[in-house]
């Protein structure tokens, strides 16, 4: 079934050349643009659990391109509520992410075992907010793709 779901979706990425190219920047400039982000942030060198945040960002990319393959066609035929619903799909992914984050322990070993409900009500927060902001980033981003490339 799932299988099925994927195959469907990538045939109709295929079947547009525009298509392809809009979904195709989207995912490219979402790893490079955060994985930009990370590494700024990160210490340097980036320690070697860094390698955990390429590959989330990765996965994280992956679905993003799926979600672009059907985004992207209804955004070109200029479906009633497209904005609304982007933005509500990215506070439950900003949601999701956040809540998978307060389960992992970590952060600096001399916080272990000091960490809150109320820090991770604050992680889940920021998360979920973040996200909401690059969901509305990505409306404005794609609004201009649809109208750039050919």
């Amino acid at each position: 079934m799932i299988k099925k779901y994927f195959e469907e979706i990538l045939s109709k990425v295929n079947s547009n050349a525009r298509v392809k190219k809009i979904v195709s920047i989207n995912a490219t400039v979402f790893f490079i643009g955060w994985l930009a982000i990370m590494l700024y942030i990160a210490d340097t060198p980036p320690p070697p659990g860094f390698i955990i945040v390429v590959l989330a960002l990765s996965v994280l990319a992956f679905f993003l391109y799926i979600y672009c393959a059907s985004f992207i066609p209804r955004m070109i035929s200029g479906e009633k509520y497209l904005f609304r619903r982007n933005l509500l799909k990215w506070l439950i992914g900003g949601i999701i992410l956040g809540f998978l984050l307060t389960l992992c322990p970590g952060g600096e070993p001399s916080m272990q075992g000091k960490i809150t409900i109320y820090d991770k009500l604050i992680l889940l927060g920021v998360v979920t907010f973040l996200s909401a902001i690059n969901g509305i980033g990505f409306y404005i981003f794609n609004v201009v793709l649809v109208k750039e490339v050919k």
